[in-house]
């Protein structure tokens, strides 16, 4: 091997990113069993308390999430026939079961549905979450804030309602997905309201902790 092939191949390795690897096991059967439009019978270890517990569902699609990089299968559930979205590293077995006659039709609801969808969650909800923000900016030197509002609103609709205040509207499964985005207007945020009152709740209570460690008690009752 001469230098030029040592040195590529040097470059190849620093650049393998092998979060995925673990899962590739688990990934293989996911996507034959949506090729063979099959059931599977999923064993899930939760994130949350470590607890196994069985799925039975139909895989659909495999989603990467592009703020974490993790990868899901969107499911439909045959227990309640809802759609959910299950993490990789999360899925400890895979059995493939019976090919399921329906697959096409819950394909159509997949498709149906993936518009309202902000990140990976379908909600538990059986009606989307409207979420209402309006940002108050300087209109000549804070174009780049709309900018960002149209370029990552995904599909959001964006309203001029005076001089300086816009409201961004949008529409999905679970407005708690959106929350680490709409903070990242924090300052700018003239008022926010969400159809779901605990999504609205945890980001008003959010708001009051940040409040709480990061200003003077003196500037408490100053506004957002």
């Amino acid at each position: 091997m001469d230098s030029w092939d040592l040195k590529n191949t040097m470059f190849r390795f620093r650049s393998d990113y092998l979060i995925h690897t673990l899962e590739d096991e688990i990934l293989l059967p996911l996507l034959q069993a949506i090729e063979e439009h099959r059931l599977l019978n999923l064993t899930v270890r939760s994130s949350k308390n470590g607890r196994m517990k069985e799925i039975l569902a139909v895989p659909l699609k495999i989603l990467v999430s592009t703020q974490t990089g993790r990868r899901y299968v969107c499911v439909r559930r045959q227990s309640d026939r809802r759609l959910t979205s299950v993490r990789l590293d999360n899925i400890r077995d895979v059995k493939l079961l019976d090919i399921d006659p329906l697959c096409d039709s819950y394909q159509k609801d997949y498709s149906s549905n993936i518009s309202h969808v902000w990140g990976v969650s379908f909600g538990e909800s059986r009606q989307p979450e409207t979420i209402r923000l309006c940002i108050r900016l300087n209109e000549e030197t804070e174009s780049y804030i709309l900018n960002r509002l149209e370029r990552e609103g995904r599909q959001g609709s964006l309203k001029r309602l005076e001089p300086g205040l816009y409201e961004y509207t949008r529409t999905c499964w679970d407005g708690a997905e959106m929350l680490p985005w709409i903070k990242t207007f924090t300052g700018r945020i003239h008022s926010f309201t969400c159809s779901n009152p605990k999504v609205e709740k945890r980001f008003w209570d959010d708001i009051r902790l940040m409040k709480q460690m990061y200003l003077c008690p003196s500037d408490m009752n100053q506004n957002l």
